[in-house]
Parts: C-alpha cells; sequence; structure tokens
C-alpha cells in the first residue's frame, strides 16, 4: 500500500499513543488541517484495515490494527 506523508505521519502518531484520538493525532500533525480532512485520511485507513476506531460517539479512538 502507498501511503501519504500524512497518512504515515497518523500512523506513527497513533503507534507512540495508542489510544490517540482525533484531536491528540491534529495537534501532534506537523502541519494544520481540518477536522473534517483528518476524518478522511482517518477513514482511508481503517477501510485499508491499518486503523481501527473503538468507543462510540465523541469518545472513540483510533489504534493500530
Amino acid at each position: 500500500m502507498d501511503f501519504t506523508r500524512r497518512q504515515m505521519v497518523i500512523i506513527a502518531i497513533v503507534n507512540v499513543q495508542e489510544n490517540a484520538n482525533l484531536s491528540t493525532i491534529r495537534v501532534s500533525l506537523f502541519e494544520r488541517i481540518s477536522i473534517p480532512t483528518l476524518n478522511s485520511e482517518i477513514n482511508k485507513l481503517i477501510n485499508q484495515n491499518v486503523l481501527y476506531q473503538s468507543g462510540i460517539g465523541r469518545g472513540k479512538t483510533k489504534a493500530d490494527a
């Protein structure tokens, strides 16, 4: 699988912070992106089974698959 630089950084953040939430990932990124853009990137990684999502609602976390 070919990942963008942003996706690789997201994967690295989740590897370090196992149960990272959206705001944790956003603050840790090298660039400032919108929440919808970050959600899109994360959903792509979830659909590729690279990350998985746990929890429901605002308390959802992202973890390495």
